[in-house]
């Protein structure tokens, strides 16, 4: 709304005048914007590290120890592209090749020796990072890969792909040690108990999850969404499943809007993001307490999940996130484009975030 002072100019006037009234109301507009945005304390100020690449980024994800960040790319591109980073300097450490097509996803085991990635040319592979950074193994796959999980102790690998398979392969030796069809579409993801004797799955709009003996490939269970909450009609944006303290935990999200699903407990709960901005990506914290989402405005948006509430907001980019990385300390997040490069950004001022990262 116009102050009243401008009004007139506007409605009575020379061109000039009314003019000059549009420039000063726009210059209070600017104003109070930034008012009420430095007023926010969601909002942050981060420091800012920007990666440069010859490929756009499919998938990223940080080393246990922080020491690394790994990029995988060929989302646009015909040909993948593989990158390791000092992710505190923002320098280059090693560039991996030697793939025939884009790469769909990446994992690091618990101890960070190895590092796992998943392409469409139908292969896994696993690289050696204890010293000159190298590939270790090369698994084949008969069909295109969906996602890529380590097991707790690292001793085995899950692959999904979109023939409906699960492949258990041994790190060690990169033998196929069991397949079995987890009998859904594609897009499955996978996460291990704490104990590694069962694997939970979730297929692309399936109402439940499923959990399966990783010594048989039986399934032992399946863990059923409540009827009165019902999986949205409309495709997800994005999705992760992990297992937290209470069992399997699905994250989705649509529009704005994130379901948090507890799937031992059957409870479902949604966690409203301040507008219905399409989300493309999403991290979880290595302690499961802390859930990054990245919108279309380039906004990074953390939550507590425990209790649901958002504790802060900052701009991650000028452009649309397609990934999002959450370094394990807490103090930096990683988050990519279209336009070929990577964004860290440190977090500052932000205890209640560091707080819920070291346990508190």
């Amino acid at each position: 709304m116009f102050p009243k002072t401008i009004l007139p100019w506007l409605l009575a006037g020379s061109w000039h005048a009314r003019l000059m009234a549009l420039s000063v109301a726009g210059c209070v507009a600017v104003l109070l914007m930034s008012l009420v945005f430095r007023a926010s304390p969601e909002r942050v100020a981060p420091a800012t590290t920007v990666l440069s690449l010859q490929c756009s980024v499919r998938a990223m994800a940080y080393s246990p120890d922080g020491k690394w960040l790994a990029t995988a790319g060929g989302r646009l591109e015909s040909v993948g592209e593989l990158k390791l980073w000092d992710p505190t300097q923002g320098t280059q450490v090693a560039s991996l090749t030697g793939y025939q097509r884009s790469i769909r996803g990446i994992a690091f085991s618990p101890c960070g020796k190895l590092l796992a990635t998943i392409s469409y040319d139908r292969t896994l592979r696993l690289w050696n990072l204890t010293d000159a950074p190298r590939e270790e193994h090369v698994c084949r796959l008969n069909a295109f890969p969906s996602d890529v999980v380590f097991s707790r102790d690292g001793t085995k690998i899950a692959v999904s792909s979109d023939d409906r398979s699960i492949r258990l392969f041994d790190t060690v030796t990169g033998r196929l040690e069991l397949q079995f069809d987890c009998q859904c579409p594609s897009h499955t993801c996978m996460a291990f108990s704490p104990d590694d004797r069962q694997l939970a799955t979730w297929s692309y709009r399936q109402p439940f999850i499923d959990l399966w003996d990783t010594h048989t490939g039986q399934r032992q269970e399946r863990l059923p969404r409540p009827e009165d909450v019902p999986m949205e009609a409309m495709a997800f944006e994005s999705w992760l499943l992990a297992w937290s303290p209470r069992g399997p935990t699905l994250f989705t999200a649509l529009l704005g809007e994130i379901d948090v699903w507890e799937a031992t407990a059957g409870d479902v709960r949604r966690l409203a993001q301040p507008d219905r901005s399409w989300l493309g990506a999403m991290a979880l914290s290595t302690n499961g307490k802390v859930l990054a989402v990245a919108d279309s405005r380039g906004m990074i948006h953390l939550w507590d999940i425990e209790n649901g509430t958002r504790l802060l907001a900052i701009a991650g980019r000028e452009d649309p996130v397609t990934a999002l990385a959450l370094s394990p300390d807490g103090s930096q997040v990683a988050c990519a484009g279209h336009n070929r490069t990577v964004v860290l950004r440190k977090f500052q001022k932000a205890r209640a975030v560091a707080e819920l990262f070291n346990g508190r």
